[in-house]
């Protein structure tokens, strides 16, 4: 069935409007920061429960696309600002679906070791622009302008925050090309507090 102009109309308003709410949840995010030192609210948090988090509010704006989730068998505990990662998480997943190429599937693996835990967004979009991606993740890349002028589109402005967010909470940011997609891989100090287990 062929869509109608007043279809296409409501659908292009639907798009402007999730626009807007990541512009407007991404400024918040930058106005917690304080000239690159985040005025964070940290605690320990059980990384998969914040996952689930930004994976339900996404799917809540992207319904087709699926998301799988894989975690270790021991709750991973690292010490966050659980909205900031949220946004962070929200930010690449979108990302993924805006910039891919019919992304349709996101992947996200969650894994451990004594200091660190890592959380992997992998999707199946076609991956990142080989000029770009030594780049993607510097400060200066939301300067740049892209060859097409939907500068809405510029991925620079959330993965800007991306990165802030994650330095700021003492961790890293990474991308690599896959061989369907992309893969950001988001790690975290790990909360040396109490061990949390399944029991």
């Amino acid at each position: 069935m062929l869509m109608s102009h007043r279809d296409s109309s409501w659908t292009q308003v639907q798009e402007e409007s999730r626009w807007l709410i990541n512009m407007v949840e991404n400024l918040l995010s930058i106005t917690r920061m304080n000239n690159g030192n985040a005025l964070l609210s940290k605690q320990p948090e059980v990384v998969e429960e914040v996952v689930g988090g930004a994976v339900q509010k996404f799917r809540k704006r992207y319904p087709n696309v699926r998301i799988t989730i894989e975690a270790p068998e021991d709750f991973a505990v690292a010490s966050m600002d659980a909205t900031l990662i949220e946004q962070v998480l929200i930010n690449i997943m979108e990302n993924a679906v805006l910039h891919g190429q019919n992304t349709t599937r996101i992947a996200l693996t969650l894994t451990q070791d004594e200091s660190w835990v890592s959380i992997a967004v992998e999707d199946d979009g076609g991956g990142v622009d080989p000029k770009i991606i030594h780049k993607i993740l510097d400060d200066s890349f939301s300067q740049i302008r892209e060859e097409r002028s939907d500068m809405k589109r510029n991925m620079g402005i959330g993965l800007s925050v991306c990165r802030s967010i994650i330095t700021a909470h003492g961790g890293s940011i990474a991308v690599r090309n896959t061989e369907q997609g992309a893969e950001f891989t988001v790690t975290l100090p790990r909360d040396q507090g109490e061990e949390y287990t399944d029991d």
